[in-house]
């Protein structure tokens, strides 16, 4: 079993790198021990210790942040959004 996971895993992470853009890529792959320790907890039934869980809540927020969509930038005022001008300096 072990050795069809590490199969599996390997296939998937030397595969990826070719179809997605490189800060995809980077982003899951340091997303890969918050990965295995999920499948640890759900598969074999291990534990998940108060420290590794710790650490894998800020690499799921970090995760998570960088891969939403980039916030729209807001454009700086026209003169015409600032209405009539008076002619004063």
């Amino acid at each position: 079993m072990a050795a069809a996971a590490v199969a599996v895993a390997h296939r998937l992470f030397t595969a990826r790198p070719t179809r997605v853009r490189a800060t995809t890529a980077g982003t899951s792959s340091l997303a890969e021990p918050l990965a295995a320790a999920l499948i640890g907890v759900l598969l074999p039934h291990e534990h998940l210790t108060a420290p590794a869980g710790a650490g894998c809540a800020p690499v799921l927020a970090g995760t998570v942040i960088t891969c939403l969509p980039p916030l729209p930038r807001r454009r700086a005022p026209s003169p015409e959004d600032l209405g009539p001008s008076t002619g004063r300096a």
